[in-house]
C-alpha cells in the first residue's frame, strides 16, 4: 500500500482526507503534542522540518481540532459526574461481610468480625470508576480514596449560581455606584 495515498480518517467527513503517513503522524502527535517527535516516530526522513510543516497543514489542523473535541467532555457529562460524586454513589459498591468466630482461648466466646470491601469490578462495569480519586496498594492494606462529595456540591452550586462570590458582589456594587454618579452628573434618568 502506498503510504502517500489519501484515505478518509475514521468517523470524519469524506472531504477531510489524510495520507496514511499523515494519519500515523497525527496519532503520535496526539499522544505527546510534539510535532518533531511525532514525525520521527512516523518515519519521516527530516522530522525537524516535516513535523512543524505537518502541524501547519489545514487538513491536519482540522483533524487535530476534531480529535480534541472528541476528547473534551461535554457540559452535561461534567454535571452528571459531579452529581454522582456529590451523591456519593460509590456507597452502593461498598460491601460488609460479617463472620462469627469462636475462639477457644477466650472460654468459648463468640466474636463478630466485619470485613468491609469495595466491589470494584461491579463499580467499573456500572461505569462508576470515575468516582475513585486514587488507589494505593500497601504492604498490609489497600487504601481507596473517593472524590470529595462536598467539593462536588460546591462546584455544582457555583455552576448554578446558587450563591455569589463576595468579589462578584463588590464589583457589581462599585459598578452600580459609578453608573448612579454618572447619571446624576448628566441629569440622566435612572
Amino acid at each position: 500500500m502506498n503510504p502517500y495515498q489519501s484515505l478518509p480518517t475514521d468517523k470524519e467527513p469524506a472531504t477531510t482526507t489524510l495520507t496514511l503517513m499523515q494519519r500515523q503522524w497525527l496519532e503520535h502527535y496526539l499522544t505527546h503534542r510534539n510535532a518533531t517527535k511525532a514525525a520521527r516516530e512516523t518515519g519521516y526522513k527530516y522530522p525537524d522540518k516535516a513535523g512543524p510543516r505537518l502541524k501547519k497543514n489545514p487538513k491536519i489542523i482540522a483533524a487535530i481540532e476534531q480529535a480534541i473535541k472528541k476528547q473534551v467532555m461535554e457540559r452535561d457529562m461534567v454535571l452528571a459526574r459531579l452529581s454522582a460524586q456529590a451523591r456519593a454513589e460509590y456507597a452502593n459498591f461498598i460491601k460488609i461481610t460479617t463472620h462469627e468466630e469462636e475462639e477457644e482461648e477466650k472460654n468459648g466466646r463468640f466474636y463478630i468480625t466485619n470485613h468491609i470491601y469495595l466491589d470494584l469490578k461491579s463499580m467499573i462495569e456500572a461505569g462508576k470508576g470515575h468516582l475513585i480519586k486514587s488507589i494505593k496498594i500497601g504492604k498490609f492494606s489497600t487504601n481507596i480514596e473517593f472524590h470529595d462529595a462536598q467539593t462536588a456540591l460546591i462546584t455544582i452550586g457555583k455552576y448554578y449560581k446558587l450563591w455569589i462570590d463576595r468579589s462578584e458582589n463588590t464589583h457589581k456594587h462599585a459598578l452600580d455606584s459609578a453608573l448612579d454618579q454618572i447619571a446624576q452628573e448628566y441629569n440622566l434618568p435612572l
